[in-house]
């Protein structure tokens, strides 16, 4: 058993023979990212920012929202995200991105930036990239462009086809 106390892992990324990074689907308003580290409890279901569906409180979370005495999230989301995936973006195609990590959502329809202070292990600014679509998958190509995988599921159930979107720079018109 390399870790424990996880929900429901959905993204990961191998950052390099020390740690992992993870995209975890949690209880409403409680999907996280977690900096996987061997032999560590994240503490599900005792320690969540989620609440039971139906519910303002969770019934399992021991710690009052505090995970102590577990593993805390690098970051939180609240209601409606759904992280499937995430990336630790290594190019220069996007240049202020490097070294940040790219989180595909779900819910949001939207990837979110992350820049990651390597040193004290944290996320010290994010910003909201909308894409209006929902974003089962993030690959960083070989050019260094981003591609997004959408996902089937639409308002109707799974009516929608699933399509290749690649990020590119916006040139600047003059």
């Amino acid at each position: 058993i390399f870790t424990t106390g996880h929900r429901n892992p959905q993204g990961l990324f191998l950052v390099n023979k020390d740690y992992i990074l993870s995209t975890e689907h949690g209880p409403k308003g409680g999907d996280e990212m977690n900096l996987i580290k061997q032999g560590k409890n994240y503490g599900w279901p005792f320690a969540t920012f989620g609440t039971d569906y139906g519910s303002k409180s969770s019934k399992t979370d021991k710690t009052k929202n505090s995970h102590n005495g577990y593993e805390k999230p690098i970051f939180s989301w609240g209601n409606q995200f759904a992280a499937p995936q995430l990336i630790v973006y290594k190019s220069d195609y996007f240049d202020k991105w490097k070294g940040n990590i790219i989180t595909s959502s779900l819910a949001g329809k939207r990837l979110i930036r992350m820049v990651f202070d390597q040193e004290r292990k944290s996320i010290i600014y994010t910003e909201n990239i909308p894409i209006g679509k929902r974003i089962r998958d993030i690959v960083e190509a070989p050019n260094g462009k981003i591609a997004l995988l959408t996902d089937q599921m639409g308002v109707d159930g799974f009516k929608e086809i699933p399509e290749i979107i690649f990020l590119e720079k916006k040139l600047n018109k003059k």
